[in-house]
């Protein structure tokens, strides 16, 4: 519910650093201020513009981060008792060229430098991609304790995977995909982060989250936080946030239903999506957006059951190839809860000797595509950070089988990317599970550059979410110079032994690592996915790989 605009009397100027600045709270809706909370080198300034309805939220600071060290500009109110605060995040430029600004919201203790807190926030243009950065996408985390320098990533409920190896469902939270509709939301002790891209339909990003074990107080503080995390102290850009439809009320969502997949058919372009049910729902809503658009479609509803088969608008299916995000409400005591995190599909299955294909994003932050051609061209377009550490980033092209298997296909070229450092991957997979975190074995071409060379590896995962020393691990194959394209790859299963293979003309193999190559993934299910991965090695853009789907064997 968007709350009534209120009136601005009038403006004061004041003398801040001998620039001319809005005084704190000037010019702001009533019950409103703005203040650099810690001592940014240079001040930062909120303005509101009543004619426009628009704030425009201009920090610096190093940081919101460590104990009692935030530094960052705070437009804020109070909130008592339970409630929100919502605003449309309109754009964002400016701050750090690592992509960890924080832009965003914020709901606060009170507005000394280590208060408790938690952000809802999105990182600046990330302008040094090489590095492993915030990839310049929403997330979420809070200091638990006041003056605490153990700053806790939120559990998201999304996939997309966080930097330097973390959890894949530790912070990360949603796209960079501007404008987008944002809130807080405080429920007694617990804090909960939603995005719309219509303010309509709210889909839930992290699970309830407390602030350490002592109760909130009664009144919190709300609002936009913007912070560059430290440019240059002379030249550095600020980072410069615009944010609209700004309200502040006792609303509450209800908690919303979990579980929510969405599975492509293998024989038509239908999608079942699938959930958990909730106490006491009386009903349930589908909702679709193709990755694009600007808003949620309604699917369907569903009085008592927990699935739904979309069959599209006129019934003969949805479009193959297209990205779909689904979410799902339910109605209970006659409101409608707030939405489920997104499940993503790509409907259009590619054929193939033991069972359809189906496209899947794991842990990327942007949709990839598959297409095959009347040739028999396989063409995978994934974004993605890598397939390493604990949560992967690629798409995967493939299906289920249980057993052993020895998957083999044809990499008609070295793949093509923006990326320039060596490391995109494409090849052949067996993973345990969809999870970005899930155990795996990979053969993979690289674009490591040597004319129309690269290099090949195998590596794997062997523990789930990478516990262990010896989870990560990989073993060279043929070095840049001595692969040449098109080149065979393949990838067997053997129980719980995985082996990689590379070949120039299809009919001899050389294993890699030699005699001592392949994995051992202990106790490894009896059913596990094989197929085609893909990765960019720098999630927000995209990589190419081309396959032969008639050299496609299974044994």
């Amino acid at each position: 519910m968007l709350g009534k605009r209120l009136s601005v009397a009038f403006w004061a100027i004041a003398l801040v650093g001998g620039c001319v600045m809005p005084a704190w709270g000037a010019g702001l809706p009533s019950g409103w201020t703005n203040k650099d909370i810690g001592a940014p080198t240079r001040p930062g300034s909120t303005t509101f513009d009543e004619a426009k309805g628009t704030w425009t939220v201009t920090g610096e600071g190093n940081d919101i981060w460590g104990a009692d060290t935030d530094n960052f500009q705070y437009a804020y109110t109070q909130l008592k008792g339970d409630g929100n605060i919502t605003a449309r995040l309109l754009s964002q430029t400016g701050g750090h060229d690592d992509g960890w600004g924080r832009n965003g919201l914020m709901i606060r203790e009170d507005d000394t430098a280590g208060a408790r807190h938690l952000d809802f926030v999105l990182g600046c243009p990330d302008l040094t991609p090489t590095n492993a950065n915030s990839q310049s996408v929403f997330y979420s985390y809070f200091r638990p304790d006041p003056g605490s320098d153990q700053m806790t990533w939120c559990r998201t409920l999304g996939n997309v995977p966080q930097y330097d190896g973390q959890a894949a469902n530790r912070g990360a939270a949603g796209l960079r995909e501007l404008p987008m509709w944002v809130r807080i939301q405080r429920q007694g002790n617990l804090l909960t982060a939603y995005t719309s891209p219509d303010g309509k339909v709210w889909s839930s990003q992290i699970s309830p989250q407390a602030l350490g074990a002592t109760p909130l107080p009664d009144t919190m503080l709300v609002g936009m936080a913007v912070c560059a995390h430290d440019p240059d102290a002379d030249t550095g850009d600020l980072s410069t946030t615009v944010f609209d439809n700004v309200t502040v009320n006792n609303d509450l969502l209800g908690a919303w239903p979990s579980g929510v997949d969405a599975i492509a058919s293998r024989t038509d372009n239908r999608v079942l999506v699938t959930w958990l049910g909730r106490p006491n729902a009386t009903g349930y809503t589908i909702y679709r957006q193709a990755v694009g658009e600007q808003q949620y479609t309604k699917a369907g509803t569903s009085d008592s059951a927990t699935w739904f088969i979309d069959a599209g608008a006129d019934g003969n299916g949805l479009t193959a190839g297209t990205n779909y995000r689904y979410v799902v409400t339910a109605t209970v005591d006659g409101k409608e809860t707030a939405a489920s995190y997104r499940a993503m599909v790509t409907p259009g299955a590619i054929p193939s000797a033991i069972g359809s294909f189906l496209s899947y994003d794991i842990g990327t932050s942007r949709a990839g595509s598959t297409t095959l051609d009347s040739s028999g061209v396989l063409t995978i377009t994934a974004s993605g950070l890598d397939i390493w550490n604990a949560g992967d980033g690629f798409r995967f092209v493939g299906t289920t089988h249980e057993g052993s298997i020895s998957m083999t296909a044809k990499l008609l070229e070295k793949p093509t990317s923006a990326n320039t450092d060596g490391w995109v991957k494409a090849g052949l997979m067996v993973r345990e599970s969809l999870d970005p975190a899930s155990r795996n074995a990979i053969i993979t071409a690289t674009t490591n550059d040597a004319g129309d060379h690269a290099g090949t590896n195998f590596s794997w995962r062997k523990h789930f979410n990478n516990t262990g020393d010896d989870s990560n691990a990989t073993q060279d194959g043929l070095a840049a110079g001595d692969v040449k394209f098109p080149m065979w790859l393949r990838i067997k299963r053997n129980r719980d032994q995985i082996e990689g293979f590379t070949s120039n003309d299809g009919t001899n193999f050389t294993k890699v690592g030699g005699d001592d190559g392949g994995v051992t993934l202990d106790r490894l299910a009896a059913r596990i996915y094989v197929g085609f991965c893909v990765t960019n090695h720098r999630d927000g853009d995209f990589a190419t790989a081309k396959f032969d789907a008639n050299s496609i064997t299974f044994q």
